[in-house]
């Protein structure tokens, strides 16, 4: 769908990384995701901002990404999940040497407490989890770096600025409202569409929960859920679980058809 969003919401955002990560001009940051996308734009914004150097490929390879982040001695990481999880992979046994990072950001989906605490103590930097979508211009929410490793993983971090969250009653979907909120949504027929409920917030389709600190936690999404025999599922608490289990390098849990419960547990 073409999402119409302000350029100004791309550098609000990309303000609110910097801030977060206490991005100076000395720093080297890697953004491996397309720049064309919304994590690209505020990444590549964060980094202009704060007189900072980018470094980005063509082509994300891990194996060339886990060499270029030696080479130019980068302090900040910024990727999906995925992409954390393959160099873990090709890191183990090899030379690179990451030293130089201090910091990750892992957007996108959220990413395994294995791999995040894994990849920390592997090479001594510390990983964040940031949420946000398209239609938002990315970042809603920051871990702060001083968060310890298990918060860390846990949460998405507090709201930046200018951004507010709420979840609805028994969904517990997120309902968003921010100032970088997209236009709207060209239709079929070229209409510019924004489509909020009666106290103009824009329905996510993630569903999660607040701490008494703030920190918003995601749960799944609801589309993703699993009715087992009329309960509730979220495939990535089961995921968070495998995970854990020796010799459980990637899973995904989805909805298989079952005549007794409707649909049963599937993990691949």
């Amino acid at each position: 769908k073409a999402i119409v969003v302000a350029a100004s919401s791309f550098a609000r955002n990309g303000f609110q990384l910097q801030r977060g990560f206490f991005i100076v001009e000395s720093d080297v940051v890697f953004v491996p995701v397309p720049l064309s996308h919304v994590f690209g734009l505020v990444g590549t914004y964060a980094t202009i901002l704060s007189g900072a150097t980018l470094a980005t490929l063509v082509k994300y390879r891990p194996q060339t990404a886990l060499a270029f982040l030696n080479d130019v001695r980068a302090t900040i990481h910024m990727g999906v999940s995925t992409m954390f999880v393959r160099e873990l992979r090709l890191a183990d046994g090899n030379a690179w040497n990451l030293s130089s990072l201090r910091a990750g950001l892992v957007a996108g989906a959220s990413c395994p407490e294995s791999v995040v605490l894994e990849f920390e103590r592997r090479f001594g930097c510390r990983i964040m989890q940031s949420y946000g979508m398209s239609e938002t211009a990315a970042t809603l929410t920051v871990t702060p770096l001083s968060m310890d490793a298990k918060g860390r993983c846990e949460t998405v971090g507090t709201l930046v600025d200018g951004a507010e969250v709420k979840l609805a009653d028994g969904t517990n979907e997120i309902l968003v409202k921010s100032s970088s909120l997209m236009r709207g949504v060209i239709d079929s027929t070229g209409e510019l569409n924004l489509d909020l409920d009666d106290e103009g917030y824009f329905h996510s389709g993630d569903v999660g929960s607040i701490d008494e600190a703030g920190m918003l936690s995601i749960t799944g999404r609801i589309k993703d859920m699993i009715i087992r025999g009329g309960e509730n599922i979220y495939p990535r608490e089961i995921e968070e679980f495998l995970y854990k289990l020796d010799g459980v390098k990637d899973v995904q849990v989805a909805g298989i058809p079952s005549k007794k419960y409707g649909e049963a547990v599937g993990a691949f």
